[in-house]
């Protein structure tokens, strides 16, 4: 009898033993999934910090991502004026502006210091102040889409390439003195390339090989059929115009350091500013054509001698 008591006892506590068993290993399973969990969520919250995230059109959206420090514009349409994202943010790293955009807003990145530029195949019209201090050497590649860009649109730029033409570019386009600028690339015409940077002189003009619009001769940017002088990027400070010029564009010699210059037989016509500001201009050979000088076409210069 005894020893059936003690039997049953032993299985009493085997079960009891069995039983607790599980119970102890599902509760260290189950901290163990709580942990991760938590683990995961303050990862991803962290994560939601560093992106940040906002309307900036009617059907467009930018993501700034404070790590990689990008921002990504994307949607349809254009943006609104006067956003100002990010406000006096100063350091991002590339700016992306994605296909279906169609115009950039005017004071959209105004105020910030950034590396590059990328914009989409999509956007027509960049507004003026739309982008701030761009420094980094990177060539900023305006897309033959666009067809307007604003006064001041940047504040600096140091290498920039035209896949389009730009006769519909506004006069300034970089406000601050474009003495930062290393390269201008045109695939396209060069009309008042000496007015859309107009604070100051372009040192390096190049031609791409697929451009069938402009051409290159003894110093001069001219139109293919070089009946037009658009730029002068030169540097011999005398100066002979070919007589298959018949109009010098307007701020063709703007800032320019040249001392004499003869018109060649015929042309007819002188844009503004042609000769703005041309301190050295002591002695202009003019012709038996030229019918019309534009407003401004040799203010500021010292000019001294007129035949």
């Amino acid at each position: 009898m005894k020893s059936k008591v003690l039997l049953s006892g032993a299985v009493a506590l085997a079960m009891a033993t069995a039983v607790m068993e599980p119970v102890a290993t599902k509760s260290v399973n189950v901290y163990a999934v709580e942990t991760t969990q938590n683990q995961e969520t303050t990862k991803n919250v962290e994560a939601s910090k560093n992106v940040l995230t906002g309307k900036c059109g009617d059907n467009a959206t930018y993501t700034y991502d404070k790590d990689a420090k990008t921002i990504v514009v994307s949607g349809t349409g254009a943006m609104w004026d006067d956003m100002e994202i990010l406000g006096n943010y100063d350091s991002v790293k590339s700016i992306t502006i994605e296909d279906g955009i169609t115009c950039v807003g005017e004071n959209a990145f105004s105020t910030l210091s950034v590396e590059s530029i990328k914009i989409g195949k999509d956007v027509q019209t960049i507004k003026r102040k739309a982008f701030g201090f761009v420094w980094g050497e990177e060539t900023t590649i305006i897309p033959a889409n666009v067809k307007t860009i604003e006064q001041n649109a940047f504040a600096t730029i140091k290498n920039i390439e035209f896949m389009g033409d730009i006769d519909g570019f506004e006069n300034g386009i970089v406000e601050s003195n474009t003495d930062d600028i290393n390269s201008v690339i045109l695939h396209g015409t060069a009309t008042k390339l000496g007015m859309i940077f107009k604070n100051s002189p372009i040192y390096k003009v190049i031609i791409a090989q697929d451009n069938t619009k402009s051409t290159f001769d003894k110093g001069c940017i001219l139109s293919a059929d070089k009946t037009k002088l658009n730029y002068y990027i030169g540097t011999n400070d005398k100066v002979v115009i070919a007589d298959t010029v018949e109009e010098i564009d307007a701020g063709a010699f703007r800032k320019k350091l040249v001392k004499s210059v003869k018109l060649g037989e015929n042309v007819k016509n002188i844009g503004e500013q042609a000769f703005y500001r041309t301190y050295d201009l002591a002695s202009f050979v003019s012709n038996k054509k030229l019918a019309y000088i534009g407003d401004k076409a040799f203010a500021n210069s010292t000019l001294k001698k007129f035949a």
